[in-house]
């Protein structure tokens, strides 16, 4: 009696093993549905943009050196950063593949917004609302990706500027001479003359330095004001000698020019005061 107690205890651990053996054991993967690759190009490998809308002029990015520069509609420093986005779209992956036919119903004819990378071309139709995903066809196919890579096409040229107001080479300021007085540097320190009745300490033209090294607006845009009298004259380390105009002090935005780059900025009227108006003066 006893020895038939074992067996079947032995018996009741075996089934038991076996089925947690059944239940815990790895399910098998299902098969990831098939990626197709837009491009065959990387990122780091684009050279040049081409950026153009149903409406306005197309949106010219050129990789000069490490800088990206706007070249058409108007030059200017490019923001690195917003270039660097739109060459992502190589990147892109789908698992959607059809034959670019009836494009009409992909909005696809015409499309909302072309972007050329180098030597190929992307264009944007809409939504897929069911699948959140966007049409996009380039070469003989269409693809569905993620819509985040339209968000990075500018509706105009501005955005994709870079709103800095100096390259960085150019930050290295030694000297800011302006209608009526000048800050530069004597003997690793700063220096203002002719002296104001209340002297700033080194604090405090370390800030009005700082404030004109990191200057940076809310918008740039192809000159449009005329320099006026009061010119300010920015010096640095390498010997260049740059004039700056404040054209405008109206409204929330002051514009300041710089006519070697035939470009405006506007800058936040808090930050232009402290640069043109500093409060020890």
């Amino acid at each position: 009696m006893k020895k038939t107690l074992i067996i079947n205890a032995l018996l009741l651990v075996l089934v038991l093993g076996l089925g947690a053996f059944l239940y815990f054991k790895p399910k098998p993967e299902e098969p990831r549905p098939t990626e197709y690759k837009l491009s065959a190009l990387k990122p780091e490998e684009i050279k040049r943009i081409e950026v153009k809308l149903r409406k306005g002029d197309p949106v010219v990015l050129e990789l000069e050196g490490e800088q990206w520069y706007l070249t058409k509609p108007f030059r200017a420093r490019a923001d690195n950063f917003e270039a660097r986005r739109l060459a992502d779209l190589v990147r892109a992956v789908s698992d959607q593949k059809l034959p670019a036919t009836d494009l009409a119903r992909f909005e696809l004819e015409p499309p909302f917004a072309t972007v050329v990378l180098d030597k190929q071309t992307f264009t944007f139709g809409t939504i897929n609302r069911m699948m959140k995903m966007q049409y996009v066809m380039t070469g003989d196919s269409v693809y569905m990706v993620n819509p985040q890579y339209a968000q990075a096409i500018p509706p105009q040229p501005e955005r994709m500027a870079d709103n800095r107001l100096w390259t960085t080479p150019e930050q290295q300021i030694v000297g800011v001479d302006m209608p009526g007085f000048k800050v530069e540097q004597v003997d690793g320190n700063w220096a203002i003359s002719p002296k104001p009745l209340i002297t700033p300490t080194q604090d405090d033209l370390n800030r009005f330095i700082d404030e004109w090294k990191l200057a940076s607006g809310t918008l740039t845009q192809p000159m449009k004001l005329k320099p006026g009298k009061d010119a300010t004259v920015v010096r640095t380390k390498d010997g260049k000698s740059i004039t700056v105009h404040l054209a405008s002090r109206e409204g929330n935005d002051w514009i300041v020019l710089r006519p070697d780059e035939g470009l405006q900025y506007h800058l936040s009227r808090e930050t232009a005061r402290r640069m043109f108006e500093p409060n020890w003066r």
